[in-house]
């Protein structure tokens, strides 16, 4: 599915798009990571699966 909407990025639909971006992963390297778990809980509503004070797996 991936590919599909890189090759036609213009005319994919918001929908699909976002199905897309529920497979990607990130890694961030922060400064602090109780604020940013935060930020991310509340723009993403991206979940805490794992948080230590240098490390943060989310779920989104």
């Amino acid at each position: 599915m991936i590919e599909k909407v890189l090759n036609e990025l213009e005319a994919v639909s918001a929908n699909a798009f976002g199905k897309v971006l529920k497979e990607l992963e990130l890694n961030l390297v922060l400064k602090d990571v109780e604020l940013h778990i935060d930020f991310l809980n509340e723009l993403y509503d991206a979940l805490v699966y794992q948080e230590t004070r240098i490390f943060a797996k989310f779920k989104y």
